[in-house]
């Protein structure tokens, strides 16, 4: 997956709008937790996710599980196709 895609979706846009460092700040991590879950090899622990929850309005915890899912079928996809061209 590309790196624009990462923020395509709507945990990411969110991510990016806020602020990386910000959001790191916010839930007392590195910001090398907040890029592992934007690249998707990694989620945030439920604790995490429900204070990301209360910090940006209008996402829920749909959305920062199922982007990990996305980003990494993606890139799964991204491999398959230039494996097979």
């Amino acid at each position: 997956m590309s790196a624009a895609a990462w923020w395509e979706t709507r945990f990411g846009r969110r991510v990016r709008k806020y602020g990386i460092s910000r959001l790191a700040g916010d839930l007392d991590v590195d910001k090398d937790a907040i890029y592992q879950w934007i690249i998707g090899r990694t989620a945030p622990r439920p604790k995490h996710a429900a204070k990301i929850i209360g910090l940006m309005r209008g996402l829920s915890l749909e959305h920062i599980y199922e982007h990990r899912l996305i980003v990494r079928a993606s890139a799964s996809s991204e491999r398959f196709d230039e494996n097979h061209l």
